[in-house]
């Protein structure tokens, strides 16, 4: 679609190479996995959403919730007459690693770090995801507003 004598290439052609080098650029990367940094915001995503559903089933039910969490993962668990019982599986973090703000989390510790009151509050909390000895997220809460995280 050139002039005769003029050589190149049109914008629509330009154009049209960028898409779909952005295209293939955009699947390498889906099919490459997952990264430290992206299974970290779906741990962190999962842990916020699961707080906000055991708020609300803490408040319907008027039960307390807490959630457990060492090193390798965290899990649920609800106030009993007998004491802290777990309600689901434990919740692996693959290769990313739960701090706790005061220190690090033990792999025996039988009372949750987070409680979860049928008032709709829970205990204020700092958590932060690690891989590899490298900070990545933190998950907070302040015990009214809904959790949230960021970047470290």
């Amino acid at each position: 679609m050139n002039a005769p004598g003029m050589h190149g290439f049109t914008l629509l052609e330009t154009l049209l190479v960028m898409v779909l080098i952005g295209v293939l650029v955009g699947m390498v990367s889906l099919v490459a996995g997952p990264t430290p940094g992206r299974e970290a915001r779906e741990q962190a995503d999962g842990v916020v959403r699961l707080i906000q559903a055991v708020r609300e089933s803490a408040v319907l039910e008027g039960r307390e919730y807490g959630l457990l969490f060492n090193v390798e993962g965290y899990r649920l668990l609800r106030l009993e007459a007998g004491g802290w019982q777990p309600v689901g599986a434990f919740q692996r973090s693959g290769g990313l690693a739960w701090w706790w703000r005061q220190g690090a989390l033990g792999a025996d510790a039988t009372v949750p770090q987070i409680t979860v009151w049928s008032s709709d509050e829970y205990s204020p909390f700092e958590l932060h995801l690690q891989a590899q000895g490298k900070a990545l997220l933190i998950v907070e809460g302040d015990g009214l507003n809904e959790p949230v995280w960021h970047e470290a």
